[in-house]
């Protein structure tokens, strides 16, 4: 936050000379907050003139919004539902290999979107974010929406990032490809300080059944991981269905059946350990 005489000397920097009475204006109409006092600076460039009677998301509108091309319009609303991404996920989030010339430009141009060189990542300042997600909650069809949060999730997998693209899938309900997504128990132990446990859990309680029977050797993955974190209903829950594949027809080829029912019997076996614990410990 700016004071008055803080409010003008911003101005000074973009090469903008405010009379007393403006910069007054401003500073009463921005309250300081160096954000809106950019919107105002954004506005001035295009138009000549100030928008004291707008709010925050008006300005956004019309200092920022009117003036994108609808490739990207289209490329902010699709990236806003990310905390920050790279060019290779912003172009899947557009379905392209490479980013279009017109959103590089946006990219390198735009006071709102910031760039870290160490660690090749883009990030939306927050005052454009809120409206941007406010746009696409509010004013976007669910099927639109829908699409964004997939394109999010397969950009999220695109850059190793699995948990987070569970996270995306799991808006829109689909099972399947979270269950395809490359787990493994190593990499779900490193996540476990950013993503709790208790996803896997809710994901373990809300799947169909006959959709984790289709991926044993995830529920394997997961088996381990509930144990681990002490969610044991869900725990039995998957070996109850493991079981239940092993039992059933079809399914894994004799090698990986055998592969498979070597896996659920350790698995078992230490979850017996770990209630024979349990039990000690009560008694």
């Amino acid at each position: 936050f700016f004071d008055q005489k803080g409010t003008a000397s911003l101005f000074r920097l973009e090469g903008i000379r405010l009379t007393d009475d403006e910069a007054e204006k401003i500073f009463a109409s921005t309250g300081g907050w160096v954000s809106a006092i950019r919107l105002q600076i954004i506005h001035y460039r295009e138009t000549g003139s100030f928008d004291l009677s707008a709010d925050t998301r008006q300005l956004v509108e019309r200092a920022i919004w009117d003036k994108l091309t609808p490739v990207q319009q289209n490329f902010l609303l699709s990236v806003s539902v990310l905390e920050s991404f790279t060019a290779r996920q912003g172009a899947v989030m557009l379905g392209r290999d490479a980013m279009p010339e017109e959103v590089e430009e946006l990219l390198r141009d735009s006071d709102f979107i910031r760039y870290l060189p160490d660690k090749h990542l883009y990030s939306i300042h927050g005052v454009l974010q809120d409206s941007l997600r406010g746009r696409l909650y509010r004013q976007m069809p669910e099927p639109c929406r829908h699409g964004i949060f997939r394109g999010a999730g397969e950009a999220c997998a695109a850059a190793g990032q699995y948990c987070g693209a569970a996270e995306f899938l799991y808006k829109i309900g689909d099972f399947d490809a979270i269950l395809s997504l490359p787990f493994t128990r190593e990499y779900l132990e490193e996540q476990k300080e950013t993503y709790q446990s208790k996803f896997c859990a809710m994901l373990v309680r809300e799947c169909p059944e006959e959709t984790l029977c289709k991926y044993p050797w995830m529920m394997i993955v997961f088996g381990y991981l509930t144990l681990s974190m002490g969610h044991l209903a869900e725990y039995q829950k998957l070996c109850g269905l493991l079981r239940r594949v092993l039992a059933g027809p079809g399914g894994p080829d004799p090698a990986q059946r055998r592969k498979l029912r070597g896996e659920t019997i350790l698995l078992e076996a230490q979850g017996a350990f770990v209630l024979l614990a349990l039990v000690r410990r009560m008694a």
